[in-house]
């Protein structure tokens, strides 16, 4: 009778377990699901603990149960969105063959089309690393992930023999990312389509040289204050 009862205890407790873990899956996944649509909606600073419990139907104390603080949260929702994005990006590219379309298509997509689909969290990104601390880990990991996701499908566009142009292999990543920075803070201030297109255009020149359709009839004058040496440097020809 003892042992039988035993099973019996020890079979409920582990139902008991089991649902309680069930459980607790629901809610933190309801809790996200709510820091998603808020943090979407709004900036980072404007939302807050309270508005996301209200919003997954829970106390604001029960969420500290599941997320230390809001900015862990906040990594907890955004890293799995940056993943798809970059997902998304890398299936696209590698349908296309031509270094210079795969490389327009990959800067348009980091400064305009991302930012454009989901503004708040594009913009949420850089005010999450900016409000991290140096030694916060999950900051860190999201910024590394970005730059060495975007690392790889732009040393496919760039031939080996202009990487060097850049120092180490990580520079025009990083520097395609302060740019996607910066134009998070300038999209407030209604960015042109044209400003856009000068920005990829220029990027592409600097990465691989004068389109070849352009060939001497790039001329210097549109460069002033650009030598020989830099044009050359930078695939421009310095011919008139």
């Amino acid at each position: 009778w003892y042992r039988c009862g035993w099973f019996i205890l020890s079979h409920v407790m582990m139902e008991d377990t089991g649902m309680a873990q069930v459980k607790k899956a629901i809610v933190r996944d309801a809790i996200m699901r709510a820091a998603f649509d808020l943090f979407s909606q709004k900036d980072y600073a404007a939302t807050s603990l309270v508005d996301i419990a209200r919003e997954a139907g829970v106390s604001p104390a029960s969420l500290y149960v599941y997320f230390p603080s809001k900015l862990n949260l906040f990594w907890a929702v955004l890293q799995p969105w940056l993943v798809a994005q970059m997902d998304k990006l890398e299936r696209e590219t590698q349908k296309i063959t031509d270094p210079r379309s795969k490389l327009e298509h990959i800067l348009y997509a980091l400064w305009g089309n991302i930012p454009a689909a989901n503004f708040n969290l594009a913009a949420n990104f850089v005010h999450g690393v900016a409000m991290s601390s140096p030694g916060d880990v999950e900051s860190q990991n999201a910024a590394l992930y970005l730059e060495d996701r975007l690392n790889d499908m732009l040393q496919d566009c760039i031939p080996a023999d202009r990487r060097a142009l850049f120092g180490r292999n990580t520079e025009f990543s990083q520097f395609v990312i302060l740019t996607f920075d910066g134009l998070i803070v300038t999209n407030r201030l209604r960015r042109s389509q044209k400003q856009l297109d000068d920005l990829v255009r220029i990027a592409c020149m600097m990465a691989l040289g004068a389109p070849e359709e352009a060939g001497i009839l790039v001329k210097r004058q549109t460069f002033p204050g650009y030598d020989a040496k830099t044009c050359n440097a930078v695939g421009i020809s310095d011919r008139y």
